[in-house]
């Protein structure tokens, strides 16, 4: 058994950080660990996420377990809640969570977290986005930043790579404290931004 890109992304979601290659299966089992206090081997996700080639059923309980860690009850509301997953998580207010995937390229968001931090960004599309303004912030206009899983009020945001001037400077993690606050910023026809969150 092998998961799809769903539920791939779903966990994805849930630990913040991007799965791309093998070794991001090890963060994935300290994470599931860390959450559930339940153990699941790297090999045993690494076979589930297609990096290791394996046709056997996964044993019942592995699949448990990743249900609560999802925050499921059991298994099958997984697959129940699989089939129309859009990006938000059990117990997230859709207000309060915005995924890549409902942007269009050139929506801006603007972001804010403490201490006094302001910081507009841009969908360039494919997890990517570009500062174009950014107040008491360490990151630069012209940033390109990678942010896999959208945004969630309340909760740090994950950067997984900030590239700047060609070159990649790896991750950053925003609003450690208090979280950060969202906003969606409709672009007019003459490209001006309105107000975002105050």
């Amino acid at each position: 058994m092998r998961f799809d890109d769903r539920i791939k992304k779903m966990l994805e979601v849930r630990s913040n950080h991007k799965i791309s290659i093998s070794s991001d299966c090890v963060f994935l089992a300290l994470d599931i660990q860390s959450k559930t206090k339940e153990h699941l081997s790297s090999n045993t996700l690494k076979r589930l996420l297609g990096f290791l080639e394996d046709e056997r059923t996964p044993n019942p309980a592995t699949l448990e377990i990743i249900a609560r860690y999802l925050g499921f009850k059991e298994w099958k509301d997984v697959e129940k809640f699989d089939k129309s997953y859009s990006g938000i998580m059990p117990g997230t207010r859709r207000g309060d969570f915005i995924c890549n995937y409902s942007l269009s390229p050139n929506d801006e968001i603007k972001l804010t977290y403490n201490p006094d931090r302001i910081v507009i960004i841009k969908y360039l599309g494919k997890d990517e986005f570009e500062v174009l303004e950014s107040k008491n912030s360490s990151l630069q206009i012209g940033d390109i930043l990678t942010i896999p899983t959208g945004f969630r009020n309340h909760w740090s945001l994950i950067v997984i790579n900030i590239r700047r001037n060609g070159q990649d400077l790896g991750g950053y993690e925003a609003g450690l404290v208090g979280g950060i606050r969202f906003k969606l910023i409709k672009s007019d026809s003459t490209n001006n931004r309105t107000s975002g969150v105050k």
